[in-house]
């Protein structure tokens, strides 16, 4: 029966680090769109500053509290397993 529960926690850690690629691949984007804006703003918009004098937000980070919550949901899903894997053997 404990074998049968083994699947979730591989599941749990498989969409764990699809979430982790997500994240990853998504700052790559908006890193790439942050320049262009960088670059296209003053010619664009003149004296208008729409990304160059944002609002600050302090500093933590979107991308940095998504990256602790899928690590941390990560570590769950690892405790997770390896507890099954320890009572799997002292059957």
């Amino acid at each position: 029966m404990l074998r049968l529960y083994m699947a979730l926690p591989v599941v749990g850690l498989l969409i764990c680090g699809l979430w982790l690629v997500t994240i990853n691949l998504g700052s790559k984007w908006m890193d790439w769109w942050i320049e262009k804006l960088k670059q296209l703003e003053p010619s664009a918009y003149g004296n208008i500053k729409l990304w160059s004098e944002r609002p600050k937000m302090g500093r933590l980070k979107v991308r940095h509290v998504a990256y602790g919550t899928a690590i941390l949901f990560t570590l769950v899903w690892t405790t997770v397993f390896l507890y099954l894997c320890l009572l799997m053997t002292h059957q």
